[in-house]
């Protein structure tokens, strides 16, 4: 019998000083085979002295053939129906897809807009999702005709948004988000953060998106300068598509079967 975990290594939003994490470490030893999330999770496992040749990378994701399959059906016309009914004049516009939740950074978000505001005159911004720091996002919106919020949506319902959007802004933690990203073609822009999740190591910055430190003066100049830059939006689009091309839901299922054939080899 072969023992396999497949995971992250660590719980990478908790403390890893904890006792669970501890236990989880000295238990992770004990594993026959390992399917790491990432490369950054074969990371994790490597520095807990596990054996390379038991680690597989399945690079996780998740089927979004039916995003990229409605993403086609769009042109011109139809997305500049989208803009006049969500009131957007602009083409220099970016979107946040995801939950109100303390650990996306909202507050920090909306502070960053209204100093990318004052960069980028024409710049808009439109929300998307639900939670618990609803009202920051709420209020923002009542106080700025330029600032869009158009509650929760779901699946192909995002589409046309991504679609009319140059960047996702993504200032908090980073997980399967960055998919949509790829999958759509609009550049993420984040921060360097612990408590992303593994999928945050499929961004390459300046290749398919844009890192910057903490800091919201920081993050909102990078995101300005890169409306302000063509060339780089084009440099990173393209670089979405590449790696759309390469995290798939059948490449990771080629990777896991690699690894289950490895690991009954060990046997």
């Amino acid at each position: 019998m072969v023992v396999s975990f497949w995971g992250h290594g660590r719980n990478l939003q908790g403390n890893k000083y904890s006792f669970k994490e501890k236990f989880k470490k000295y238990i992770n030893r004990y594993v026959d085979y390992w399917f790491a999330y990432t490369e950054y999770s074969k990371q994790i496992l490597l520095q807990q002295n596990i054996d390379n040749n038991k680690i597989t990378v399945v690079n996780n994701t998740i089927d979004v053939s039916e995003l990229s399959d409605n993403a086609k059906k769009y042109n011109a016309d139809s997305l500049n129906i989208i803009k006049d009914e969500v009131g957007i004049a602009s083409n220099n516009v970016a979107i946040f897809c995801g939950g109100f939740s303390e650990n996306k950074n909202i507050k920090f978000l909306i502070d960053a807009c209204y100093e990318i505001k004052e960069l980028v005159q024409d710049f808009e911004v439109i929300l998307i999702g639900s939670g618990p720091d609803q009202k920051h996002v709420i209020d923002a919106a009542q106080n700025n005709k330029w600032i869009h919020y158009v509650g929760e949506k779901y699946g192909i319902d995002r589409v046309p948004y991504f679609l009319i959007s140059k960047a996702m802004l993504l200032p908090g933690a980073v997980g399967l988000a960055v998919i949509d990203s790829f999958s759509l073609g609009v550049p993420m822009i984040t921060v360097d953060n612990e408590s992303h999740g593994p999928e945050a190591s499929y961004l390459q910055d300046e290749v398919n998106s844009l890192i910057t430190s903490r800091d919201l003066t920081c993050y909102a100049k990078t995101v300005s300068n890169y409306f302000r830059d063509v060339d780089l939006q084009n440099k990173l689009k393209s670089g979405c598509v590449l790696m759309a091309r390469d995290i798939t839901i059948e490449n990771m299922v080629a990777r896991y079967v690699a690894g289950v054939k490895s690991a009954i080899n060990l046997v």
